[in-house]
């Protein structure tokens, strides 16, 4: 039997990573139905599906592990299976808006995920939305005459997806994660690590692969071409190029 900690500190007395499990599995369930079996192509994505998630859940894992290796009073098991929780649920909500621009002569349509009010969606918040989602589940586990979150976890796992939120930075021209500082936790650095951490654990091909995935579902314009199945001018493949 595994031990977690209750609302008060208590022992839980379960089978604390079978529960995670439980909730990892809900997560990848609901990704696969959202964002891979959908009738309308657009809506299955490239690169928010359930091999982005079960990597960062992957990812997530060895980066605390390593640490607990390093120094074991910095993160515990019961820390490594709040953070793999965490990556399950981190990108469980993906709603974007269709943004248009003129660019040399051609309509250039991207997917835009920023936060903000849509006309057709309401407001754009996916991260929130995704943590939301995450504490649903715990509460639910903890009404079912058992205690296995607590209180504190369920707001580890809130500021873990929270700490995904990504920017561009221009000044060092790179994505920062605005929302990561020097009180986050352990859990919460190691979840903005593992979201993009592809290049430093998985290697070149891995990122590159990734990166194809990620280009193929932001850039809309791109994506209804390829699979259109129709001829692409050759004037709009040397733009879709460059």
């Amino acid at each position: 039997m595994k031990e977690g900690e209750g609302p008060r500190g208590e022992k839980f007395q379960g089978d604390f990573r079978s529960i995670v499990k439980g909730g990892i599995d809900k997560a990848l369930n609901l990704i696969q139905s959202k964002f891979e079996n959908q009738p309308d192509k657009r809506d299955n994505l490239p690169f928010h599906n359930t091999v982005h998630t079960n990597e960062v859940v992957g990812n997530i894992e060895q980066i605390l592990r390593a640490i607990m290796a390093a120094d074991s009073g910095l993160v515990s098991e019961h820390d490594v299976e709040i953070g793999r929780l965490a990556g399950a649920y981190h990108d469980t909500v993906q709603v974007w808006r269709k943004k248009k621009v003129m660019d040399r002569g051609f309509e250039k349509v991207t997917r835009d995920r920023s936060k903000g009010e849509d006309a057709e969606k309401g407001q754009i918040d996916n991260e929130k939305d995704s943590a939301i989602l995450a504490e649903q589940f715990m509460r639910a586990a903890n009404g079912n005459g058992e205690v296995p979150f607590s209180d504190g976890d369920i707001q580890t796992v809130k500021r873990a997806i929270d700490a995904t939120v990504a920017a561009w930075d221009m000044e060092n021209k790179t994505v920062r994660q605005v929302n990561l500082n020097k009180e986050s936790s352990p859990v919460e650095t190691a979840m903005a690590l593992a979201d993009l951490a592809t290049a430093g654990i998985g290697g070149g091909e891995k990122f590159l692969d990734e990166g194809r995935r990620l280009f193929r579902e932001d850039n809309l314009d791109i994506f209804d071409a390829i699979n259109s199945g129709q001829e692409i001018p050759t004037d709009k493949k040397d733009y879709f190029k460059t």
